[in-house]
């Protein structure tokens, strides 16, 4: 089995709806994704696929993110997001929390829509001591 991992970078606010912290509280992350992606066999050059294919994917994903708020679809956040938008931000809803797995996941999901069979994990950083990842079952 070969394993290949490219990373991406996208800064980001977010609060967490239903949740007793401070992290209830909008505040940001510089996050920093790894994505790693797997093969038995190689191509004709080598590859398990080319990095630079694999790059323009996940920063075309990572910069929907970069400088936005993220946040939860629910009645907690429309105020919030009534203030954001009305001063020009730029807010991407979620059907859940934006938790560093939440994001994992819809990032995994994204990246598996145009790697099928390839992505074998994704790992988010919201911080340089703290990450989640996300992988199906195999």
């Amino acid at each position: 089995m070969f394993l290949v991992k490219i990373s991406s970078h996208f800064c980001s606010a977010h609060r967490l709806a239903d949740y007793n912290g401070k992290c209830a509280n909008l505040h940001g992350h510089n996050y920093k994704v790894d994505a790693f992606f797997r093969s038995d066999d190689l191509t004709k050059t080598g590859f398990v696929i080319d990095f630079g294919k694999l790059k323009k994917v996940l920063n075309k994903i990572t910069d929907k993110y970069d400088h936005k708020a993220i946040l939860k679809q629910c009645n907690m956040n429309t105020d919030l997001i009534s203030l954001l938008t009305s001063e020009g931000e730029e807010v991407i809803l979620l059907e859940k929390n934006p938790t560093a797995e939440n994001l994992a996941k819809i990032i995994y999901n994204e990246l598996w829509a145009n790697f099928p069979g390839l992505v074998s994990k994704v790992r988010i950083y919201e911080s340089e001591d703290c990450y989640a990842e996300y992988c199906e079952r195999l």
